[in-house]
């Protein structure tokens, strides 16, 4: 990955936006219309009568490079901006060759040139104009390791026959590569469950839910454990939960401690939530709805997080709440003047786990947590005990079965 990047990404993103003539549109907080109305004054184009299909209106808004750049600045760049930092965070290893599901006017195609200059990059697109004005754009940047194809997906698998990809991006565009598919799949939990929880919902999908041929033959072109990337307005429970469904029907299994939930905030104010899911081709099985509900959790659990219930009787009431929960490590102590004795044990049950202490002079402790941080707990709790006197370890689960239950 590109050095200057790992120093300061946010500096290295909005320099290279700013050399492609991406700028942050001002006037539209203020005047919801400003922007049509600049278009039209500049362009002599009507964005808010254009009619047609969408591939149609990507071609208008591509007509040229000044007018994409224009277009790009309002819609897309709060966007790319959220997923190539979530990438070079990451330090994603993608591989000697990357394929990007309609790249688009290729701006974040040519950022992941410019992070990745020995990856050989592939960028398809339906639209001719936006491809058009992505080879201006990699032109003008002197980018060499990317070739963008007029293509849809489909087309593109049935012609492609070199070598496999190690990584497949796609970013807000598999919705529409797998259209058809998503259409025929489309399931409204409000009709087919009484209850919208997500366990019903899941049982639901898996009598339904069926592999898609062309999703197969994509990942098909990735190699053993080779990367797929998507980033897609999927900010409900029952969404997420379905492409997780759907990934793991074609065989990848989606890397929920690496998918992340980004915020895509637009040019007049609104915060669109993004999720970013990452799946390898390689099959370990379905994903436990506990997991899934750690995953949804995680962004909401920091803002209001639960830590150190110190109260007795609510950290009690709370931890009998959690039904019969599942003890990973227990163990027995003492105070060191033998004053009183307890129980420290760490362990989950569903997506939340577990932090609870009890002495018998009825003191009680507990610290929730996402299930998805148990193996780092599990540390902090062995620290934990290891500066107050051990009487007995009762641990009932070894390391390699939590790292089967995580």
């Amino acid at each position: 990955m590109n050095n200057e990047a790992k120093k300061n990404p946010i500096a290295f993103i909005n320099s290279h936006l700013k050399k492609m003539g991406l700028q942050p549109w001002k006037s539209v907080d203020k005047n919801p219309t400003a922007f049509f109305d600049y278009v039209y004054k500049h362009f002599k184009i009507n964005l808010m009568t254009s009619t047609g299909d969408s591939k149609t209106f990507y071609s208008i808004l591509n007509s040229n490079l000044s007018l994409s750049n224009v277009c790009s600045s309002q819609f897309d760049k709060s966007r790319i901006e959220a997923v190539t930092l979530a990438v070079i965070q990451s330090e994603f290893d993608i591989g000697d060759n990357m394929l990007e599901i309609g790249c688009g006017n290729g701006i974040f195609t040519c950022l992941m040139g410019i992070l990745y200059p020995n990856t050989h990059i592939i960028g398809i697109d339906p639209c001719e104009n936006s491809i058009s004005i992505a080879k201006q754009r990699a032109n003008i940047l002197g980018i060499k390791n990317i070739d963008f194809q007029v293509n849809n997906l489909e087309n593109f698998l049935a012609s492609y026959d070199s070598e496999k990809f190690d990584s497949i991006f796609a970013i807000t565009s598999m919705q529409e590569a797998l259209e058809s598919y998503f259409t025929s799949c489309n399931v409204d939990i409000v009709s087919n469950s009484k209850s919208n929880s997500l366990l019903k919902t899941d049982v639901y999908y898996e009598k339904f839910l069926t592999s898609s041929p062309l999703f197969l033959r994509l990942v098909k072109q990735l190699v053993p454990n080779g990367i797929l990337i998507t980033v897609d307005r999927r900010d409900t429970a029952p969404g997420i939960l379905e492409w997780i469904r759907i990934t793991e029907s074609v065989g990848l299994h989606p890397v929920l401690k690496k998918s992340k939930h980004l915020i895509e905030q637009t040019a007049n104010g609104i915060k669109n939530k993004l999720t970013m899911t990452v799946c390898l081709n390689q099959t370990k099985g379905r994903i436990k709805i506990g997991e899934v509900l750690s995953f949804l959790a995680k962004s909401e659990l920091e803002k209001t997080r639960i830590v150190g219930v110190h109260n007795g009787t609510l950290a009690e009431a709370l931890f009998v709440s959690m039904g019969t929960p599942i003890r990973v490590k227990c163990s027995k102590f003492e105070y060191f003047d033998k004053s009183k004795s307890g129980e420290i044990l760490i362990g989950y049950s569903g997506a939340i786990g577990f932090i609870y202490i009890s002495d018998d002079a009825d003191n009680r402790e507990l610290d929730l947590f996402l299930l998805e941080e148990l193996e780092e707990r599990i540390s902090d709790f062995e620290q934990r005990c290891s500066r107050i006197k051990t009487v007995a370890s009762l641990d009932n689960v070894n390391s390699e079965q939590v790292n089967r239950i995580i």
